[in-house]
């Protein structure tokens, strides 16, 4: 008894310092928010507090108002009947949600130790499952906290981020009876208020605490949580305006390292893809960028083909005419998803499916080839272009990701042709290629990256060198794209010269070589890239250009221009196949005149590091083999006379005790055929 005696006098003494501070009148509404359950006096009260708050005069009245509000706040606390003190912090919740509706309001409530009480009382209300409580304490907490860094580090302070997220995580799986933790005025509370409310108050409050530049706050967030509550609400939510206020809330965090793998491995880009394909289609942007994030890291890829979401895609492709945008999006993620396996498996699981999707990519490859300078059977298989993709055109350009809608056909297509069967079908089409190397001519650089790229995975089928081999102009389009800037393209135009020559006969090989003049010097600079792979690729080129082309005039070109440097550079890098192949050009040089032999000599490092490779232990028989039948080319018309060429047949004796019986067979050979 003595204790219900000092805290109902507690209480008496907060209401009485209320009238003290206050006109008459708020002082009253006050007394109505923190006594009363009846609804018709807490709403009268507000009005008051609304009325008040909304004369001008009135600008200092949240400063008045601040200790007699933490006194209330702090008397409600102490209250023994916990169901009346739930419904009195949620009206005292709902007036500071008004006060902190004006700057003034936030500053002076946030300093007078307003937010820990919010936090507080969220906490309870969370805890005693009362709907309305943590609605009024959502909507005080994201008031204080809107445009008000200082109210957010004392939100983050008083733990109120855990409290937010666990209110957040509670108001989702809320079910009908919740409100029956406040008692019988509990009850008739949760009755008028929504569990969709609920969600989007808590999603509200959520976004105004993460819209900071303060890092701990969001990491406080994501670390809470947060993440995979505002996805569970984003696919369950049951109103489309919950589900837009988590989509507006997860955009918050983007760049942080979470959120994308919180939405692959939770079931989110399926939310995503549904909102894409639902959502006002001009607001869908931010919805895009994240998708084509996940769809780019390779780790999350696969995630895409869960839940049939690559046929959600393919059906929103076709909706250029009605959602451009979103189709825009959906053609840009189906051409990226296409390099997942289990995604190629479901759009191309029925020959019905293959169709389609091959129709949509070529349109898409032709809406943007043009027709300048196509074949009349090209032209005839390219149809004209149509309203709806000049619509979906603008929606990426209006993207700004670098992709065009010929972008995204020329990755798909490209992704597609992952096996020979695949490349087979899409090289038959008419037009298709043709269409691809006129994109690689032009000067757009994700364009002619994606061209080249899809010309290389066709070209990895017998009948698609043919077809591309045969298209006109063909090596000045490969000698544009390997005069570009940009490194990638130089390597992928490098990589599609060399794969084209394999295999063919010499007549292709010495055509594509000869038929622009500039191309061979061209390779043969590449072949001095600082970039490792570029000088690679671009030797190797030359290399099959030796190997199958086996042309007196080509060599001689190849040998004018400098290419004994690249063959020597593909010895330098530390692979063993590339340093056969390099020798293997250089023999087939050598042996072609004296000529040829004596310009081999000449070059002042070629010649150690042919002695270098014989006595490497690691080096396999194939390479040291390769090296020998070298050596014995350039010494088999002279005797060695400089150091070099005497420490070369030095090199070349000491092989003849190689640990391989095949190099010291070779060994000897060569001996045999130098002259002395």
């Amino acid at each position: 008894k003595e204790g219900k005696k000092k805290k109902k006098s507690i209480f008496t003494r907060a209401r009485f310092v209320l009238k003290m501070s206050l006109p008459t009148d708020l002082a009253s509404a006050l007394d109505a928010l923190t006594l009363g359950a009846n609804v018709d006096a807490v709403s009268a009260a507000l009005s008051s507090w609304k009325r008040a708050m909304e004369d001008a005069s009135a600008a200092e009245l949240p400063a008045a108002v601040v200790p007699q509000l933490v006194a209330a706040f702090d008397a409600v606390a102490q209250r023994e009947d916990r169901a009346q003190a739930l419904v009195a912090a949620a009206n005292l919740n709902e007036l500071v949600a008004e006060l902190c509706k004006t700057e003034a309001g936030r500053d002076a409530l946030g300093a007078g130790g307003v937010p820990q009480r919010c936090v507080q009382a969220l906490s309870e209300a969370a805890e005693a499952k009362y709907v309305r409580g943590r609605i009024q304490a959502f909507r005080a907490i994201g008031n204080l906290c809107y445009d008000h860094e200082d109210n957010r580090k004392r939100v983050l302070e008083a733990n109120g981020v855990p409290a937010l997220v666990q209110a957040l995580a509670s108001a989702q799986h809320a079910s009908g009876s919740e409100g029956s933790g406040a008692g019988e005025a509990g009850s008739a509370a949760a009755d008028e208020a929504s569990e969709s409310e609920a969600n989007r108050a808590g999603v509200g409050a959520v976004l105004n605490a993460a819209t900071t530049d303060m890092d701990e706050v969001q990491q406080s967030l994501v670390q809470s949580g947060v993440l995979e509550s505002l996805l569970w609400l984003l696919g369950q939510a049951k109103t489309p305006a919950e589900r837009e206020a988590a989509f507006q809330a997860l955009a918050r965090f983007q760049g942080t390292d979470k959120l994308l793998s919180s939405i692959a491995t939770g079931g989110g880009i399926k939310a995503l893809v549904t909102r894409l394909a639902t959502a006002d289609d001009a607001d869908t942007t931010d919805n895009a960028a994240m998708l084509r994030a996940i769809a780019s890291a390779e780790a999350y890829t696969s995630h895409f083909a869960e839940q049939d979401i690559p046929l959600d895609l393919l059906r929103l492709a076709h909706q250029s005419a009605t959602r451009p945008q979103s189709a825009a999006a959906a053609a840009i993620l189906l051409s990226i998803i296409l390099s997942e396996p289990a995604c190629r498996t479901q759009l191309t699981a029925t020959p019905e499916r293959q169709h389609e999707l091959q129709e949509l990519l070529l349109a898409w490859i032709r809406s943007g080839a043009g027709d300048e300078g196509a074949d009349d059977k090209a032209k005839a298989a390219e149809p004209e272009d149509t309203p709806e993709r000049a619509q979906m055109r603008k929606a990426l350009d209006e993207m700004g990701a670098g992709f065009t809608l010929a972008v995204a056909g020329a990755l798909g297509v490209g992704n597609l042709v992952a096996d020979e069967a695949s490349a087979q079908r899409l090289g038959a089409h008419a037009g298709l290629i043709a269409s691809l190397v006129r994109l690689a001519e032009r000067d757009l650089s994700d364009t002619q990256h994606a061209a080249l790229g899809a010309l290389k995975n066709l070209a990895n089928c017998a009948a698609n060198k043919v077809r591309v081999l045969a298209c006109p102009h063909l090596a000045r389009v490969l000698l544009t794209a390997m005069s570009s800037t940009h490194l990638p393209i130089q390597y992928t135009a490098a990589s599609l010269v060399r794969s084209l020559c394999l295999q063919q006969p010499a007549e292709r090989v010495v055509q594509l070589a000869l038929s622009e003049p500039g191309l061979v010097p061209r390779l043969v600079k590449l072949g001095g890239s600082e970039e490792a792979r570029i000088r690679a690729e671009s030797a190797r080129a030359l290399v099959n250009f030796v190997r199958y082309g086996q042309h007196a005039e080509l060599n001689g070109m190849l040998l004018q221009a400098g290419a004994v440097g690249s063959f020597r550079a593909l010895l330098q890098l530390e692979y063993p196949l590339l340093h056969v192949e390099g020798l293997v050009a250089l023999v087939l040089l050598a042996a072609g005149s004296a000529e040829a032999r004596s310009t081999i000599r000449a070059d002042a490092e070629l010649l150690p590091l042919l002695g270098t490779l014989l006595h490497s232990a690691p080096e396999p028989p194939e390479v040291k083999c390769n090296a020998l039948s070298l050596c014995a080319a350039l010494l088999s018309e002279q005797a060695a006379a400089s150091d070099a060429e005497q420490t070369l047949l030095q090199a070349v004796q000491d092989a003849q005790t190689d640990s391989h019986p095949t190099v010291r067979a070779q060994a000897t050979m060569a001996l045999k055929n130098m002259v002395k």
